[in-house]
């Protein structure tokens, strides 16, 4: 029998698959606490439409209606703008994020403390880590497959 080949689609979505798991693992561990501000476009702006209490936000002094202009220089055009410039926020280091408020520019100084696990409940932290053991079983036993396979000569 001649040995089979995966198509390269195929071998294009398993690697993409398993680099988004492991991102998202790390990302649910490690990943940057929440900053406490909703923001929507809104005509062409990305405006802030919530803030939550004695979050990061409320403490730099967001307020509800704000319009993100820049972050750290970077014009904010779209919330994909605010969310590109979120995954580089530092943690414990001060990020500068002018808003308009009442037509007038006002300069904020953002700072977040911590990682999403660090502001976790227990519950939520338990939830975590069944969630992560179930994908690394499930990519186990995938590699299992693949490798028995492709030892088997089914594929090379």
């Amino acid at each position: 029998m001649a040995p089979k080949h995966y198509p390269w689609h195929l071998v294009v979505f398993a690697a993409i698959s398993v680099i988004g798991n492991v991102y998202l693992g790390y990302y649910l561990l490690f990943g940057l606490a929440s900053d406490g501000l909703d923001v929507a476009d809104q005509s062409g702006r990305v405006v802030v439409t919530e803030v939550e209490a004695h979050a990061a936000a409320e403490h730099a002094g967001f307020q509800a209606g704000d319009q993100l202009l820049t972050v750290n220089g970077q014009r904010i055009v779209t919330v994909v703008d605010w969310l590109a410039q979120r995954m580089n926020f530092v943690p414990d280091q001060p990020t500068l994020i002018q808003v308009e408020r009442h037509k007038k520019a006002v300069d904020l100084k953002l700072i977040i403390h911590g990682t999403l696990w660090d502001e976790s409940s227990n519950s939520f932290r338990a939830s975590t880590v069944i969630f992560l053991a179930y994908k690394l079983i499930t990519l186990s036993i995938g590699l299992f497959v693949v490798c028995r396979g492709w030892v088997a000569g089914y594929w090379s």
